[in-house]
This record gives C-alpha cells, sequence and structure tokens, in this order.
C-alpha cells in the first residue's frame, strides 16, 4: 500500500506530462508538482524503515525468540541439579 502511495503521484504526472506532449507539442506540468512527487518518491526509504519499525513486533516477534511459555519442554532429562 505505501508503495502505491509513493508512485501514484509520480506516475499521475509523467501520464498527463506524455499526453500533453502528444496532444499539444509541450508539457506544461508545473516544476513544482514534479519536484513534489519526485521528492515523495525519494523517500521511500524512509517510509521502509518506518514501516518495519511499526510492524516489526507483528513480524519478529513470538516466532523467532520463543520464551519458556511458548517453548516445549525439552524431551531430554536434565543431568544433576544447578541449584546445587
Amino acid at each position: 500500500m505505501a508503495y502505491c502511495i509513493i508512485i501514484l503521484p509520480l506516475s499521475i504526472i509523467r501520464w498527463l506530462g506524455f499526453t500533453q506532449e502528444i496532444r499539444y507539442g509541450a508539457n506544461t506540468i508545473p516544476a513544482a508538482a514534479n519536484f513534489t512527487a519526485l521528492a515523495l518518491f525519494g523517500l521511500s526509504g524512509f517510509l521502509n524503515v518506518i514501516l518495519l519499525l511499526t510492524t516489526k513486533a507483528q513480524l519478529f516477534g513470538k516466532a523467532l525468540m520463543p520464551t519458556s511459555e511458548t517453548r516445549p519442554p525439552s524431551p531430554l532429562p536434565m543431568v544433576g541439579n544447578p541449584a546445587q
């Protein structure tokens, strides 16, 4: 979803520019609009980091690091008592 939000403005601006060049021979899209779309596209790495940090617990949480509650008991008997 984030990728679509990043790509959509740039795609629209380019599509409008190409159609204007074909119909009228010149592209009249303002440079500020193009710059804004390119700046948003340039922030894709930043948005990827934000997505990773916000979904990290769901992706890497309990599945990769089992706790004593989620880990099954060991089938091997303990040798000796470590408390002694």
